[in-house]
């Protein structure tokens, strides 16, 4: 018998902000609507699947308008169970948080989101990064 499988390939087409800050997430949201001009708030859970069966959930902050949204993700999971490494991207675990960004690349300017983060006292340190390249990018597909 023939099997046939399906490959998707994804469009990763947002920015992705790693961020390291010791804090909460509702602390981490808050300083985060400040320094953006925006409104996180927090959403429900966001679940991953594998295929043993086993799951890990993670906290997730959502600011959606017509144009662009923003999506706070804690990278250390909330609950998890089997999973040796509850980490959104296992890769980056020394990095608390990321802040995805998606909308129009004509009003986004990264530097507009990197520079007062930056400079805020909360944040420990922020980098950016292309999601391209990343090992465990699919865990950032919802």
């Amino acid at each position: 018998m023939k099997v046939t499988k399906l490959e998707i390939e994804y469009h990763y087409d947002f920015l992705l902000f790693g961020l390291i800050a010791p804090h909460k997430e509702y602390k981490v949201a808050w300083t985060l609507n400040q320094l953006l001009n925006i409104d996180l708030a927090s959403g429900s859970d966001v679940e991953i699947k594998y295929k043993n069966q086993s799951s890990v959930k993670f906290c997730n902050y959502l600011y959606e308008t017509d144009y662009v949204t923003f999506r706070l993700l804690r990278n250390k999971a909330i609950e998890s169970d089997k999973i040796t490494k509850p980490y959104l991207l296992p890769e980056l675990k020394e990095y608390d948080y990321f802040l995805i960004v998606e909308g129009d690349e004509d009003i986004l300017d990264r530097q507009d989101i990197k520079k007062p983060i930056k400079h805020s006292e909360l944040f420990t340190y922020v980098e950016e990064f292309d999601a391209q390249v990343l090992k465990s990018r699919e865990n950032l597909i919802f």
